[in-house]
């Protein structure tokens, strides 16, 4: 039978600590950019030209339909014209302890559905106009996530834990 016993004189208490807070620093840093690539491959699979939309329309409702019409295509003209602005507007931002990926537009909750997914755009869904047509949010985030949690999840712990070791032997 192996015993160990950690002790911390009180003396070395705030240099312990600190080499803590400088090793889970690192620690976290390794973590986040060990998750850069996932949000890379989202931003990516999210950046996808959506299909033009087919004949007959299928309008979520009769009244978005006649809301269409009457606004001159929602202010964008009739026929529509693509700018690639919505596929192009996904914004990438490394905040202090995570990664943030959104969509300036109001409409993109429509066009690609929101994290909970859903069948209706009530429940966080895609409007039946972009469905099959339009990358879903929830769809390609659950698919690479669960791709990274096969592959890639081992070889951060392995960064996370290297750096962490790293910080402490460098105090």
């Amino acid at each position: 039978m192996y015993k160990v016993r950690i002790q911390v004189n009180a003396g070395s208490q705030g240099q312990t600590a600190e080499a803590f807070q400088a090793a889970e620093g690192a620690a976290l840093e390794a973590l986040l950019d060990g998750l850069e690539p996932v949000v890379n491959d989202i931003q990516s699979a999210m950046q996808s030209e959506g299909d033009p939309s087919e004949s007959p329309v299928h309008w979520d409702s009769e009244k978005q339909r006649k809301a269409y019409f009457a606004s001159d295509g929602f202010g964008a003209g009739i026929p529509y014209q693509r700018s690639g602005n919505t596929r192009g507007s996904w914004i990438k931002d490394k905040m202090q302890q995570a990664w943030l990926l959104t969509h300036p537009a109001v409409s993109a909750r429509y066009v690609y559905g929101t994290l909970q997914g859903g069948t209706r755009p009530a429940n966080g869904g895609q409007s039946l106009i972009h469905q099959g047509r339009w990358p879903a949010f929830s769809v390609i985030v659950s698919y690479i996530w669960n791709d990274f949690l096969a592959t890639g999840l081992e070889q951060i712990k392995l960064k996370v834990a290297e750096a962490f070791r790293r910080a402490l032997n460098n105090r």
